[in-house]
């Protein structure tokens, strides 16, 4: 290995690092690493949400300050009647200000951040506008599990 003995080293550590990571992602339950918020209506929809931390990081998304990915579960057949979806966190919905929701259905994603302070009334938001232009929202409690 000559002078790039550390270099190498390091690569191996990280990689076994990486590979140790990997593995206890994909060993849990989807239950044990995410957050399911239940399918509730939202206009003529019914659209429900699973919220984690982020790929490789099994700790609870649910948390004060903390990232989290939200993957919007819509119904059946409902993709092609919502023209844009958002998603936001906090005591009152944003409207259509709040993240995007963007991908194809069984990955549409947005990151949310939580606020420092999660008191009784931060809520999960989510508002649908339909291709006319109405808005319809709904929204879930947040509770620190």
């Amino acid at each position: 290995m000559g002078v790039l003995k550390p270099v190498n080293l390091g690569i191996i550590v990280l990689s076994l690092a990486a590979m140790t990571m990997t593995i206890r992602f994909y060993s849990m339950s989807l239950d044990e690493r995410a957050a399911r918020y239940a399918a509730q209506p939202i206009g003529p929809f019914a659209m429900g949400v699973v919220m984690v931390a982020g790929l490789g990081d099994t700790s609870d998304p649910v948390r004060p300050g903390a990232r989290a990915m939200v993957l919007a579960q819509y119904c059946q057949d409902c993709w092609k009647d919502i023209r844009r979806l958002w998603v936001n966190i906090g005591p009152k919905s944003m409207g259509s200000e709040g993240i995007r929701v963007i991908g194809q259905p069984g990955y549409a994603k947005a990151w949310v951040k939580f606020p420092e302070k999660i008191g009784p009334d931060t809520r999960l938001w989510m508002v649908a506008e339909r291709w006319n232009g109405d808005l319809d929202q709904t929204s879930w409690p947040i509770e620190i599990r």
